[in-house]
């Protein structure tokens, strides 16, 4: 890690715990080799089946978005239940959702940024304002989040010239994301390597990104891992997840963490895990 100071119905499946949050919450864990168990797994219905980001909403429930379709939905935490869907754009690569300044910012693949407000209840159309992010070529933007009031995009490939094979972490001030046009400069804020997440070289692939007062959370899709940083964006716990291919992560006010996993030949599915945040 090199860090830059520039810059409808759902079906319940209960699954056993292990411990709180089904694995540890204490001590430096690096490597990804302890397995977390989820207190409780829910499957989703179909239409997530390409679940690709998870955020929590301040209405008090889960907003999800989907790798094919412009909506936001509001998903029952309890349950996966599906509450209501808000469309806010047109088909697209949608990646990742953030929650922030009582706003809600999605990402598609190519950099581009939607910004809306945050849905309360089924409307129809949710109108959102587009704005282009440069990042570097190759990036393949799957992550988004809002914190320190600068929006946060994470690369899931190529970090940029010059940075070698490492996974890169963008920002752009909200200020300045309000105030941009049709496009808007990123600086970098992190660099994170395979080595520091503990895993071989090509596994290590950011899908979703969260925060809270003291830690950041990101989920790798590849490698079914979860990971534990830092405020400067080091990591510190890494752990394997029980699932196929984690998209997005969310952590509710209470400290419960969600993950959410694409179906991967089957139901996309979205554990619970409870006492892993501290």
């Amino acid at each position: 890690m090199r860090l830059l100071p520039t810059l409808f119905p759902a079906v319940f499946l209960a699954i056993p715990l292990c411990g709180p949050g089904g694995g540890p919450s204490a001590g430096d864990q690096r490597t990804a080799e302890v397995e977390l168990t989820p207190d409780t797994t829910f499957a989703l219905p179909r239409i997530l089946n390409e679940i690709s980001g998870l955020a929590w909403s301040t209405e008090g429930h889960l907003l999800a978005v989907q790798d094919e379709e412009g909506d936001l939905f509001a998903l029952d935490p309890t349950s996966g239940e599906i509450l209501f869907r808000a469309e806010f754009a047109s088909d697209g690569d949608f990646e990742g959702v953030a929650v922030g300044a009582d706003r809600v910012f999605v990402l598609r693949s190519d950099g581009r940024v939607y910004e809306t407000a945050v849905p309360a209840h089924p409307g129809g159309d949710q109108p959102a304002r587009r704005v282009a992010v440069d990042l570097p070529g190759g990036c393949d933007a799957e992550s988004i989040d809002v914190a320190q009031a600068e929006v946060r995009i994470g690369c899931k490939e190529a970090a940029g010239r010059g940075l070698g094979r490492v996974r890169a972490v963008y920002r752009v001030p909200l200020e300045q994301l309000a105030e941009a046009g049709r496009s808007v400069a990123a600086d970098l804020l992190w660099t994170l390597s395979h080595e520091d997440a503990g895993l071989r070289r090509g596994s290590f692939k950011p899908s979703g990104m969260t925060h809270t007062d003291s830690h950041v959370y990101l989920v790798s899709s590849v490698s079914s891992t979860l990971h534990r940083l830092d405020p400067t964006g080091t990591i510190t716990e890494s752990w394997t997840l029980p699932l196929p291919q984690p998209e997005g992560v969310a952590v509710a006010p209470d400290g419960t963490v969600y993950v959410a996993s694409e179906g991967a030949g089957s139901k996309a599915r979205l554990a619970v895990f409870r006492g892993l945040v501290r």
